[in-house]
């Protein structure tokens, strides 16, 4: 799939659409996402260097989200895919994406125990990437029609979280 949306032109696309919307996180996470997997193809990364601007893209996310541990840690893999590329390499950098406010964030999404997602929202606090997360599943745990999760969410602290 990777060389087959490559030559549909899908490197191109996802750089045009990250430079036409710097400042949309969305775009930018799903950009950078889009870029990492591609780059684990060693035609792609050819591809990617020849056309010249994935640096400048990506480092343009980087700069617009400063506060967005997921588009920097990102961005960190995709430049160093881009630096010294081996089918190795990409393989150790997949192994190696162990960004703790990014597992933290997963961890939330799939979650159904209040207690793990209250811990983890006050044990990443500075990571907004994990609040709205944590957020998110907060107010499916406190929805009017779910009493009982209400109840106990807010004994746990998670009204504080």
């Amino acid at each position: 799939n990777r060389v087959k949306v490559a030559a549909l032109g899908g490197i191109e696309a996802v750089l045009a659409g990250m430079r036409g919307h710097v400042g949309a996180a969305g775009v930018q996470e799903q950009g950078c996402g889009a870029l990492y997997n591609l780059l684990c193809n060693t035609d792609n990364v050819k591809r990617m260097k020849a056309l010249g601007t994935a640096r400048e893209v990506v480092q343009g996310a980087r700069a617009a989200h400063p506060s967005n541990s997921y588009i920097q840690s990102m961005v960190k893999h995709v430049l160093e895919q881009l630096g010294t590329h081996t089918l190795a390499g990409a393989q150790t950098l997949r192994e190696e994406f162990s960004d703790p406010a990014h597992q933290a964030e997963e961890k939330i999404k799939t979650s159904r125990h209040p207690v793990e997602i209250v811990g983890m929202m006050k044990e990443h606090a500075g990571a907004a990437r994990v609040q709205e997360a944590g957020c998110e599943a907060l107010r499916m745990f406190t929805r009017e029609d779910n009493v009982e999760s209400r109840a106990k969410v807010a004994g746990l602290g998670g009204i504080e979280a």
